[in-house]
């Protein structure tokens, strides 16, 4: 069965994803706000899989220059998101009633550049920061991989590194940037998108088998919360993120090349990575306002605010490029 470049079904279940991610750092209140929460462990490990499931190509050549290309683009991506959090973090300084800039000082620090570096935590781009620094530091490591040809050596990585990443939560007062980062996380979750792709002939293509998995999954995950409902990440999750891939490949979406397919392609990057400022923003105007709202109210209004700057500044992007 021939593969295409690009599946217009992983794109939608990219969108059917980053509500669960928003849910996570703005979570419904009660039971229901934890099991959502939990639910929604497999967005991240879904979002890597999907980059290394694109990395792979029959030649080394192409999957160099892919990796190169995804590289320039993740570096735009920081450098726009950059911009808009300068932006969103000065206006909540402002509504904080401090100065406008008074934030940056929280984060220039040699404790936060030493952990940019060596965990890709980035806390000036809010709780989801850290994600476009560790697939920058990915594709790098990816790199060299490919270039030295360790590529099949490193496969054997793959269920050591998840290990520790599953098993550090367990570990008391162990901060979740020591495992949910490039190396514990990052990398063996990439690293098995690609290695699916590689061996993808081999593969069952029943989608009812997928699904089948992908609801274990969720069984396992929440038996997983239940021992350390902290985990940043869960075996379950990696199960419905593998899941769902799987199911998006097998299952292709026939779409039209349109502007309106070029926005869908970013609009959930753009959601996964924004809705913490807007959150940020909207909870110091309520606070300097003394609005009161229950805890439900102000989550429908980030996941509103949320969608309603992403689709104008996706759409005001795609027909940038479209005119260029």
């Amino acid at each position: 069965m021939q593969i295409r470049a690009r599946n217009s079904m992983i794109d939608l279940i990219k969108i059917f994803t980053c509500p669960f991610i928003l849910l996570i750092h703005c979570p419904l209140s009660g039971d229901v706000g934890e099991a959502v929460t939990h639910f929604g462990r497999f967005g991240v490990p879904f979002f890597l899989s999907v980059s290394g499931w694109f990395s792979y190509a029959p030649s080394t050549e192409k999957m160099i220059e892919h990796a190169k290309k995804k590289m320039m683009d993740t570096v735009k991506l920081l450098g726009t998101f950059l911009i808009a959090y300068v932006i969103m973090n000065s206006i909540s300084s402002c509504l904080s009633g401090k100065m406008c800039f008074s934030w940056i000082l929280e984060y220039a620090n040699l404790r936060s550049a030493v952990h940019l570096v060596i965990f890709n935590r980035a806390l000036f781009f809010g709780s989801t920061g850290y994600y476009p620094f560790m697939l920058l530091y990915v594709y790098i490591i990816f790199l060299v991989l490919i270039k030295w040809k360790l590529i099949e050596k490193a496969f054997l990585t793959i269920p050591i590194l998840l290990t520790i990443n599953l098993v550090l939560p367990m570990i008391k007062n162990v901060p979740w940037f020591y495992y949910g980062n490039f190396l514990f996380t990052g990398l063996p979750l990439f690293l098995l998108g690609h290695w699916l792709h590689k061996i993808y002939e081999k593969l069952p293509t029943n989608q009812i088998l997928w699904c089948v998995l992908f609801f274990v999954g969720i069984g396992l995950t929440f038996a997983e919360a239940a021992v350390k409902p902290d985990g940043y990440c869960f075996a379950g999750s990696i199960l419905m993120a593998v899941a769902l891939l799987l199911f998006s490949v097998n299952c292709t979406c026939e779409v039209k090349k349109t502007v309106w397919l070029n926005m869908l392609k970013h609009f959930s990057i753009y959601i996964f990575v924004i809705h913490c400022g807007i959150r940020d923003v909207l909870q110091a105007f309520l606070n300097r306002s003394q609005i009161a709202l229950s805890n439900n109210t102000v989550v429908f209004l980030i996941i509103l605010a949320t969608l309603v700057i992403c689709i104008a500044w996706d759409f005001i992007v795609t027909i940038r490029k479209k005119k260029l």
